[in-house]
């Protein structure tokens, strides 16, 4: 996902257009009565005349993170609407040559340069990369807490009927101990229905990572997750108990897509890319090489040896004293900013950095 200067459609257009795709399809439909027929056009005509006096085109040009939430429109999209029913229909498809799909298999993840392109855009601060990555897990999370919530609706199984599964049994004693208010709001109505309970404790801890993610407090371990794979080795738990005590169809069903997209987008929708120009890097090395009484070589190959012998070397290049330049400060600030955000998101946030414009 990119942010194209050619994208020049708003976004209160763009979903005006798919609310009247979605009612004239709706007006197909047989069944309807007149009066609903009449109610799909008032409301048609009604988003006609709004685009008509909607400003097709942005007053002043757009903000990194405005750029942002509009590109990760379509992937939030995409995310919920369509992925789960794509890797549905894959599985469908290799069924027929006798190949299962796992459950654990991930077939398709997003990536995205929003946020963290600064050759593309030079407005991308590192406090913006900072502020994008956080508005793109405040979605991710509140997305997979609607989705947990219609699970929670739907896995109905009673342990009465089924029986009881001893592991998720005692995972959910735990989470009784590590989350007490749960179990306190929602016994009385699902002390017979293992699977709902631990979904509601999964989603206190979604909101309870969203809640740390906010504030920038501690994770703890047991009440919020540390990244999105401990949610999903939750799921996993879920999948496998269903498995054995209520069929495999249940298992497969709204579970797996439900595993499968938390798995694709992780609680950060996509995974960012950095992007700098390389005479921006050699800008800093270069002002390093000079703070410590060395020279940054022109040519290529002794430029390579030098920096292998200090890559080599136990002395380190700078400090938390070290000035450089504006350019320097620039892309080392941009190193710090992501070291701060594996620390509070996970390392897989952002596992790529680009440099553009490479000449050897």
């Amino acid at each position: 996902v990119t942010a194209h200067p050619t994208e020049a459609s708003r976004r209160s257009v763009l979903s005006k257009l798919a609310d009247i795709a979605a009612l004239v399809e709706r007006r197909s439909d047989p069944r309807l009565t007149s009066p609903e027929r009449e109610r799909i056009d008032r409301r048609t005509a009604e988003l006609v005349d709004l685009l008509w006096i909607t400003d097709e085109l942005r007053v002043e040009a757009p903000r990194p993170t405005d750029e942002a939430q509009a590109a990760l429109y379509y992937v939030e999209s995409v995310l919920w609407q369509v992925l789960p029913d794509l890797f549905d229909d894959l599985a469908a498809e290799l069924s027929r040559l006798d190949v299962v799909l796992p459950a654990q298999v991930v077939p398709l993840r997003f990536g995205t340069w929003v946020g963290g392109d600064r050759d593309g855009n030079p407005f991308v601060t590192p406090e913006v990369t900072a502020e994008v990555l956080a508005w793109m897990h405040e979605r991710g999370l509140l997305l997979i807490e609607r989705a947990l919530s219609d699970l929670i609706t739907e896995l109905s199984p009673s342990s009465r009927i089924v029986g009881r599964d001893p592991q998720l049994e005692e995972s959910l004693s735990t989470d009784r101990d590590l989350l007490p208010g749960v179990w306190d709001r929602f016994a009385h109505l699902n002390s017979e229905e293992p699977y709902r309970l631990k979904l509601s404790y999964c989603l206190q801890r979604v909101q309870n990572t969203r809640e740390r993610h906010r504030t920038g407090s501690a994770h703890q371990p047991g009440r919020d997750y540390a990244d999105a794979a401990q949610l999903v080795a939750e799921l996993d738990l879920l999948h496998g108990s269903l498995s054995h005590h209520a069929g495999d169809l249940v298992a497969a069903g709204r579970l797996v897509g439900v595993r499968r997209v938390v798995a694709s987008s992780g609680f950060h929708i996509a995974v960012m890319d950095v992007r700098d120009h390389s005479k921006n890097f050699h800008a800093l090395v270069s002002e390093l090489f000079a703070v410590n009484g060395l020279v940054y070589p022109d040519d290529e190959p002794t430029r390579r040896r030098a920096l292998d012998r200090e890559l080599g070397g136990a002395r380190p290049l700078s400090g938390l004293t070290t000035e450089v330049g504006e350019t320097g400060t620039r892309v080392a600030q941009m190193f710090s900013v992501i070291r701060e955000c594996m620390d509070r998101y996970g390392d897989q946030v952002i596992d790529t950095c680009i440099i553009s414009m490479t000449r050897g």
